[in-house]
C-alpha cells in the first residue's frame, strides 16, 4: 500500500504585504545572524537579536492590522433595499469592526427616517389660539404649508449629501439641523426613479 500527499503552495505577496515580507526577511536575516554569533561565540548578540525580535513582532502586528483589508479588498459591497426601492450600498469593512454593526444601523435608521419624509398635506385653514378654525385663512395656510415643505425639503436634501460623502462638509449650524453620526461611511443611495 502507498500513500502520498502532494501540496502546491504559493505565496505571492499583495500590496501592503510586500513591504511586510520584505521586513520578515530582514528580521529574519537578523536573527539568524545572531544565531552566528552565539554559534561562533562572537560579541555583539544583542545588535542583531533585538532588531531581528522588533521586526518580527512589528511583521505580524502590521500583517494583523492589514489582513482584513487584503482580504475584504475584491469583496462586492453591502446592499440593503427597503421594501420602496431605496438602496444603500457601502463597504463590508466598517461593519466587520467593533461596533461597526452598530453604528450602520444606526446609520441607516437616520438616513431611513430622511428618505422617508414626505411632505405635509394641503390645509383647509388656520386656526386661532383656541384651536377655532379662522374662516378666510386657507390662503394663508397654504402659503405657510408650502414654505415649510420646501424648507423640510431642502433640509432633507442637504442633509443626505451630507450624510454620503466621504469626506466631512461643514453645514451651517441651526438648531433644527441634523446632527450627522460619529461613524459615517461612503454609502450610494439610489432611489426609484432617480438617474
Amino acid at each position: 500500500m502507498r500513500v502520498g500527499l502532494h501540496a502546491n503552495i504559493t505565496a505571492r505577496p499583495v500590496r501592503s504585504h510586500a513591504l511586510l515580507l520584505v521586513l520578515a526577511i530582514i528580521g529574519a536575516g537578523c536573527l539568524a545572524t545572531s544565531y552566528v554569533f552565539l554559534w561562533f561565540g562572537i560579541q555583539g548578540i544583542l545588535f542583531s537579536f533585538i532588531p531581528g525580535v522588533v521586526l518580527l513582532l512589528f511583521v505580524a502586528l502590521a500583517w494583523c492590522w492589514s489582513r482584513r483589508d487584503i482580504d475584504w479588498a475584491n469583496s462586492k459591497p453591502f446592499s440593503f433595499t427597503n421594501k420602496d426601492g431605496d438602496t444603500v450600498s457601502t463597504d463590508v469593512r466598517p461593519l466587520m469592526t467593533k461596533g461597526g454593526a452598530e453604528r450602520f444601523s444606526s446609520f441607516l435608521s437616520e438616513l431611513q427616517t430622511l428618505v422617508n419624509r414626505r411632505p405635509l398635506p394641503p390645509p383647509d385653514g388656520l386656526v386661532d389660539k383656541s384651536g377655532n378654525p379662522i374662516p378666510g385663512s386657507k390662503k394663508d395656510a397654504v402659503a405657510k404649508i408650502d414654505a415649510i415643505n420646501e424648507q423640510t425639503q431642502q433640509r432633507t436634501s442637504e442633509s443626505i449629501e451630507f450624510l454620503t460623502k466621504r469626506e466631512k462638509v461643514a453645514i451651517e449650524a441651526q438648531p433644527s439641523a441634523l446632527q450627522p453620526p460619529d461613524f459615517v461611511p461612503h454609502v450610494n443611495i439610489n432611489r426609484l426613479g432617480d438617474k
